[in-house]
């Protein structure tokens, strides 16, 4: 497991939050999550070839990102990809909540 954080123009003024992602949590977050560029970046710095890894974001930009993959999941027609999107946000409002 690998650690990402990146500083960011609201990082002073907020804690981080660390999330624990595979790297198919990262695909999903970049195919529809919309990953603002303050997230992108952070995801992107992992290499695809690493299976999970932590990576740090501002709670700003991670309510952000809870927004816009409740955006996807409410608009998904595929079973398969509804089940792995609500598990994404479940995990990612867990590991939010718990810090």
């Amino acid at each position: 497991m690998i650690s990402v954080s990146k500083m960011n123009h609201l990082e002073s003024t907020s804690r981080n939050i660390t999330l624990t992602l595979s790297a198919w949590d990262r695909h999903l977050i970049r195919c529809h999550g919309f990953p603002f560029p303050e997230i992108k970046e952070v995801i992107d710095a992992v290499p695809d070839s690493v299976d999970v890894a932590e990576v740090s974001c501002n709670p700003h930009y991670v309510e952000y990102l809870l927004g816009d993959l409740a955006r996807s999941i409410n608009e998904c027609k595929d079973g398969m990809l509804l089940e792995r999107l609500n598990d994404l946000f479940e995990c990612i409002e867990m590991d939010a909540g718990r810090q």
